[in-house]
């Protein structure tokens, strides 16, 4: 079975069952990697679709390499310390280091199986069909979906998800509304169509201002409710990840 992997934002490939454990063993495909073959109805996480963490095929890394549990690459068995009973490499060590001194509940390490959803591999899949995947992912899914979402990395890639969904979502109601508004009015007398043209012309800058406003709403709204939210899992002490997560 052949397999098509994504690197540097380019499609490579076809590579075989034992090309692709070589691939896995030099790190440049990772569980994270975004891959696809015959089956597959759209680009992968490969650690979604096939194990990574002991390949399959017959293939064994190059004698004296360790494997780091942080980012899943083969390094000299030298260049890998001991850190919380796992193998850490240098590119690794100042990330889990500083996870464990904050007290992360992971110590820094992340969750190889938690690849993200489609929306944080948009560079490969595009931007609209990653947000539509990761909406009908999360709807559909649900249990599948959040057991893969990241818990750490910052929140760049969910204030986006956040912005752009759900802007997309208020702004879409505000012209719905501002359709029907105008609809109606389109059935006044005509005695009053004057009265219609400029009120029309008010509606329209109205709903430019409240798309707008919902965009800036969403944004600022985003980090209250996340507070109102971890504030909860706090005071009935289900708060054991940082307001991050």
């Amino acid at each position: 079975m052949n397999w098509f992997y994504e690197y540097n934002g380019e499609q490579k490939g076809p590579v075989s069952e034992s090309e692709l454990d070589g691939l896995i063993a030099q790190g440049i495909v990772l569980p994270t990697t975004l891959v696809w073959r015959d089956g597959l109805p759209n680009w992968t996480p490969l650690a979604q679709v096939r194990a990574t963490a002991a390949p399959v095929g017959g293939f064994t890394p190059a004698a004296g390499t360790a494997q780091c549990d942080s980012c899943g690459r083969y390094f000299d068995a030298g260049d890998v310390v001991q850190i919380a009973g796992r193998n850490i490499c240098a590119g690794c060590k100042p990330a889990v280091l500083q996870g464990l001194q904050q007290g992360t509940m992971a110590g820094g390490l992340s969750d190889p199986s938690r690849t993200g959803p489609p929306w944080e591999h948009r560079e490969t899949l595009g931007l609209f069909p990653a947000a539509y995947q990761t909406v009908t992912a999360v709807l559909s899914r649900p249990s599948e979906t959040f057991a893969t979402m990241r818990v750490d990395g910052g929140i760049t890639e969910p204030f986006l998800y956040n912005l752009g969904v759900g802007g997309v979502c208020l702004a879409v109601r505000v012209v719905y509304f501002a359709l029907a508004q105008a609809l109606g009015m389109s059935f006044s007398p005509v005695s009053q169509r004057n009265d219609i043209f400029m009120a029309g012309g008010g509606i329209m800058v109205m709903t430019v201002l409240q798309i707008v406003g919902a965009f800036i709403g969403t944004a600022i709204g985003s980090f209250i409710w996340s507070a109102i939210f971890h504030v909860c899992l706090m005071m009935f002490g289900g708060a054991r990840r940082p307001f991050e997560t």
